[in-house]
């Protein structure tokens, strides 16, 4: 009948599991309730047992396992029993350091080679005791493997340094273990499975961050970001272990590295920053984060850009004429932004509070034997207005960017048509505005002007003509063929020219070339004024005026076609670009008549030749001076007159006193 039930409350079971799995889609069972882990034991090889240098004892070894892994007997005055395990506290048996020494020791042992794995298993057991030697019984207790190829001398040496060596390997480390004890049989020994250690591990991080003023903050050309710092194990930065990198804060990520004492050396700078070549110290402990600080010296160039002003011509710093190479202005624009393929924005569009602007003139400096005259941007004497200058400490700099130069007022005598402003370095040369970057030659370098601070600005001097025509007074008759002398009142530099067929003569060439006969004085005869220091001649350019910026004197010269007139003596000035000073029409005056006393003839000097020196080595004109005492042929005529008219006199005296003695000897 119990057979029967019990088979009915089967079925039935069985059918209301069947209804269950149909209607659910899976059915979870309960848990089983945990087993307890189990201590096994094996018998291998054998143990001498010493008692302060005493051997005591001979027996078997046994290798124990909780569920299947190695454990070690970690409480040598108890005997050890197999049976059903509870986890306790490992730390218990192995306090402090040793559980870390007893990992360390059994990872040094099994790497060993030439040794089987129950002989690495029973040196680790007689090594973990070694470990607990000290508080376990009297302390005088030994244990060490019988029937291998090291003696029980070859242990104690062998013990003894791996001791000290995992000693020293502990601090860097973390013991990782189980204990378990026998819960079927009491007061039985306690086995301590032992793990793979594991590093002491902290974290390592650095914040850069700009030691510049803060101008520096907003420029465009500085970035705390892409720092690279080499972070090494030795202090001479050889054993390299990590990289950090910063990020636009200056921020780099954290690096996981062993507890211990790190270099830090930084090997690629951010953008415009310098190579930092400190090495710094950080010591990691464990579970830390360290945090390395540093200060970055930004890179920067001192102002100390120099503009010599020079003679287009003469290509050097010595002006012509009148004029002065003193005084020229030069605006210089600071922009903190680099301009890769675009063009550079108006100073006054560019919006932002790092830029500033300059203007500088040129001063005469002696430089040695020779004078020279240039525009100097870190000289206060050379600033005419401006922004205030970047400064760091006494030093007056420009930070990495673009600087721009263009000259905006001319010195005195010099025109800005056609003039150009060059870099001494590259040659690059630009009639308007000259671009001048401040960069690093290399990575991490001090911030330099890449193609040099030496600009040469040359100007063409003002230069003119003066056109003139030759007449007689009384009747405008144009009188060909007359020499006039033509001086700088500066230089001294002389030249003479003839007037043509119409009593004409103009220093432009569109009149006769400067180059058609140049300087030789003679009717068709081209001029041109340029006389070096060196007593070179500066060369003909045609397509320019004749006279430098200067004051000159005019002056005609006797001759042929002038004789007995007056000569023209007078100064023309040459002050603008292009000027052709019209002199119009000179009148020839005859020289006055003048009655001459008779007892001042025989005193008349003789005519003769006099030479006029003109300060030109190839020129020395001669002309015939003009006297007083000259006759002309109505002068003459008078003098016959007179004389004849004086010997009638006195022949009618002689006649008169004649006759009268004949009547008074009558």
């Amino acid at each position: 009948m119990k057979g029967k039930i019990l088979s009915g409350k089967l079925v039935s079971a069985a059918m209301v599991l069947t209804m269950a799995l149909n209607v659910a889609f899976f059915f979870v069972p309960n848990q089983a309730e945990a087993v307890a882990p189990e201590i096994t034991e094996s018998y291998v090889g054998y143990y001498d047992q010493y008692h302060n240098g005493e051997l005591k004892m001979h027996y078997r070894a046994k290798i124990h396992k909780v569920d299947g892994q190695k454990a070690y007997c970690i409480s040598m005055t108890k005997t050890s029993e197999p049976g059903a395990a509870k986890e306790v506290n490992i730390k218990k048996y192995l306090p402090g350091d040793e559980l870390v020494m007893a990992c360390l020791a059994q990872k040094h042992i099994f790497e060993m080679e030439s040794y089987t794995t129950e002989e690495k298993y029973m040196l680790t057991q007689c090594m973990v005791w070694y470990i607990q030697r000290d508080h376990i019984g009297d302390g005088g207790w030994r244990q060490y493997v019988s029937g291998i190829d090291l003696s029980v001398s070859d242990q104690k040496t062998f013990f003894s340094d791996l001791e000290k060596k995992v000693k020293e390997e502990a601090k860097k480390y973390e013991g990782h273990g189980t204990a378990w004890q026998n819960i079927d049989i009491e007061d039985v020994q306690e086995v301590g499975i032992l793990l793979a250690p594991t590093l002491k591990t902290g974290d390592l991080a650095l914040k850069k961050t700009s030691a510049g003023p803060t101008f520096l903050n907003d420029n465009q050309c500085y970035s705390l970001e892409g720092a690279q710092y080499g972070v090494y194990s030795d202090e001479k930065c050889e054993n390299q272990i990590a990289v950090l990198t910063t990020d636009h804060n200056g921020n780099t990520e954290k690096v996981t590295v062993e507890v211990g004492t790190y270099y830090i050396k930084e090997i690629k700078a951010s953008k415009g920053y310098l190579l930092d070549s400190k090495v710094y110290s950080a010591t990691v402990e464990f579970g830390e984060t360290k945090l390395v600080s540093v200060k970055e010296i930004p890179g920067y160039s001192l102002a100390s850009l120099s503009i010599e002003k020079i003679d287009k011509e003469t290509g050097r710093s010595v002006p012509q004429g009148e004029a002065s190479l003193e005084g020229a202005e030069f605006t210089i624009c600071y922009y903190d932004s680099y301009f890769e393929n675009e063009e550079i924005p108006d100073y006054e569009d560019y919006h932002s509070s790092g830029k500033r602007k300059w203007i500088i003139k040129t001063i005469k400096t002696e430089n040695g034997r020779e004078t020279i005259y240039s525009a100097d941007l870190d000289k206060d004497e050379c600033k005419v207005e401006g922004d205030d200058y970047y400064w760091v400490g006494d030093q007056k700099i420009l930070p990495l960017g673009t600087v721009t130069v263009k000259e905006t007022k001319p010195p005195k005598g010099y025109s800005l048509q056609n003039s150009y402003i060059e870099n001494v370095r590259t040659k690059e040369r630009e009639e308007g505005t000259i671009v001048l970057e401040i960069g690093q030659e290399e990575n991490g370098k001090e911030a330099v002007f890449l193609a040099g601070n030496q600009l040469c600005a040359a100007n063409q001097i003002i230069r003119g003509d003066l056109a003139l025509r030759k007449v007689l007074e009384k009747d405008d008759k144009a009188l060909a063929g007359v020499t006039f002398c033509l001086t700088s009142v500066t230089t001294g530099e002389s030249h003479v020219f003839m007037t043509d067929e119409n009593g004409e003569y103009n220093t432009s060439s569109s009149f006769v070339l400067h180059s058609a006969g140049t300087n030789e004085g003679k009717q068709g005869d081209g001029i041109w004024f340029g006389i070096q220091e060196d007593g070179t001649e500066i060369p003909v350019d045609n397509q320019l005026g004749a006279l430098p910026y200067d004051t000159y004197e005019l002056e005609e010269l006797p001759g042929e076609n002038n004789h007995g007139m007056l000569m023209y003596k007078d100064t023309v000035t040459v002050r603008k670009e292009n000027q052709v000073v019209h002199l119009n029409n000179l009148e020839n005056h005859i020289v006055p008549e003048e009655p001459i006393p008779k007892e001042n003839v025989e005193q008349q000097p003789e005519k003769k030749t006099d030479i006029i020196e003109v300060d030109h080595p190839q020129i020395k004109l001669k002309k015939e001076s003009v006297k007083t005492g000259d006759f002309s042929g109505r002068e003459l005529f008078t003098l016959v007159v007179l004389a004849a008219f004086s010997l009638f006199m006195i022949l009618s005296c002689v006649a008169v006193l004649t006759c009268g003695r004949i009547a008074h000897k009558d």
